[in-house]
């Protein structure tokens, strides 16, 4: 792909959907997977670049979409009713304004998994050692949770702990019928009946999106999350605001629900994770930017995302703050490999269905492999047993899936990744094992590698696997070492160290 085909459609999305939330001027907008331009949970990209191209929208969107996504969110309800009352009962003597008096309150939304508690702590991986930092600086830290898996274990296990709490403790049964009624609405809005990309009149096939995300689970939660965080808010009148920053209708809802209780507040949005080609939520148009609920600063986590940011988004005085690698901090002191490479291929999947294809394509070529072990890394949010159904091909005897919780232990037994857009890969390279790219054929690039040239290499589909493991495993070692002191140097850039100066940009 050119690299100028790639910048006229990537501008030509984001102030296509700038254009139109302009138009609606409507606080529900921000609710929606349309707005955010997510590349996993909004298929508008998709659409957008099947016409870029001269071809028929391979994505269809009728009234009976809309219909679907709103009893998926009549059945979230539901369940989130009961989450609600119990967690009322669990928390019913917690959540005091009396105890804050005088306190200089921090808040920290992030999130929690089933490994990230033990009896007296919680195991931030987004924030790491930043709340021990605030916490010496002289804040009173209040961690909001969004459990990811077992809502109620996660919400027991936070009982336990200091100023720690799941943000549907905040919640009340009647902000579920208000979201309900706040989706409604929203369909009743005043869509703009032109909407021209590329030659083409998208309004009505983008109406129907922007229906199907308004009445869907996605914007019922993060209209829960709004209603938590003005309690929140009220509650804690907190100097600072700490949260991820990936453009997301639950972090805009956060921002919003925050300035309206608390303006004073500052709002800090933290890149945690890698920003490739297709992260088109992370690159707003100059209107957007004004519009939109955004941090008061974006705190990236070294150099190389600062600048992709800089590059693609329209932030131009916006302040972009080179901070530190929070979640990659052990990667500081792993030792580089200098050996050999060991034949054995680590697939490293995301949480996103569309991982199953890159799967698919190792399985099918490796079905008459004698040589090569094989082990499936999935994520925490989409196991083996949810993925597996989008699977064409079987397993083999010289494939196994991962059980271990760190990624550490699965990349000390490997000697390639293979992945789509998973940063086990970063992790990996920074130690010297060799990546591999799966390129599914889209226009913008999965790749969080996008811009590192050594020790990594791309396949499609149609290309051999085995071939090409065959052929990185005989580079000599000399010409091996010198790309991986390549590949270090660019992650240098890409991850930056946590240091005491860097971690005051939290303040």
């Amino acid at each position: 792909m050119q690299p100028d085909s790639k910048r006229i459609f990537l501008n030509e999305y984001i102030n296509l959907i700038s254009e139109i939330g302009s138009s609606l001027k409507n606080n529900v907008w921000w609710t929606t997977w349309i707005s955010s331009k997510n590349r996993f949970m909004s298929p508008i990209g998709k659409l957008l670049q099947s016409i870029f191209f001269g071809h028929s929208p391979e994505v269809k969107i009728t009234y009976w979409n809309i219909i679907i996504s709103f009893l998926k969110s009549l059945k979230t309800a539901f369940i989130y009713s009961y989450f609600i009352f119990v967690l009322k009962i669990i928390f019913r003597k917690s959540l005091s304004k009396d105890l804050l008096k005088n306190k200089n309150v921090y808040l920290i939304k992030t999130f929690s998994y089933a490994h990230s508690f033990n009896s007296s702590v919680f195991q931030d991986v987004f924030f790491g050692s930043i709340p021990g930092f605030l916490k010496e600086s002289g804040f009173l830290v209040i961690t909001i949770i969004d459990p990811i898996g077992d809502v109620i274990s996660a919400s027991k296990a936070c009982k336990r702990l200091n100023n720690t709490f799941p943000y549907l403790a905040f919640n009340r049964l009647l902000d579920i019928p208000l979201s309900l009624w706040i989706m409604a609405k929203g369909l009743i809005v005043k869509f703009p009946k032109k909407v021209d990309f590329a030659g083409k009149n998208l309004s009505n096939l983008l109406h129907r999106q922007y229906q199907t995300d308004v009445m869907s689970p996605g914007a019922f939660l993060s209209l829960l999350m709004y209603f938590s965080f003005r309690r929140i808010s009220s509650i804690y009148n907190a100097s600072h605001l700490l949260l991820t920053f990936e453009n997301n209708p639950w972090e805009r809802m956060c921002i919003l629900a925050t300035r309206t209780v608390n303006p004073a507040t500052i709002i800090i949005g933290y890149q945690h994770t890698v920003v490739p080609e297709a992260s088109v939520n992370m690159f707003p148009s100059h209107q957007e930017l004004s519009a939109s609920p955004h941090p008061d600063k974006i705190l990236t986590v070294g150099e190389e995302p600062k600048r992709i940011l800089q590059e693609n988004g329209n932030y131009k005085s916006f302040p972009i703050i080179t901070a530190c690698a929070l979640r990659y901090q052990y990667l500081e002191k792993m030792p580089m490999r200098t050996g050999d490479i060991k034949k054995t291929l680590l697939v490293a999947l995301e949480a996103a269905n569309e991982t199953a294809a890159l799967l698919d394509y190792v399985l099918h070529n490796i079905r008459n492999n004698t040589e090569w072990n094989i082990i499936i890394r999935t994520h925490p949010a989409l196991p083996f047993d949810k993925l597996k159904k989008f699977l064409k091909n079987s397993l083999t005897k010289k494939v196994v899936i991962s059980k271990q919780i760190s990624v550490q232990t699965d990349l000390d037994q490997c000697g390639i990744v293979i992945y789509w857009g998973s940063t086990v890969a970063l992790e990996g390279l920074q130690q010297g094992i060799p990546a591999i790219h799966y390129d599914n054929g889209s226009i913008l690039s999965f790749d969080p590698l996008f811009a590192c040239k050594d020790l990594k290499w791309t396949v499609k589909s149609s290309n051999p696997l085995i071939e090409l493991l065959d052929e990185i495993a005989k580079i000599d070692l000399s010409s091996l070492n010198n790309q991986r002191n390549k590949a270090r140097t660019y992650l240098k850039k890409y991850f930056s160290p946590v240091t005491h100066e860097a971690m005051k940009n939290f303040l």
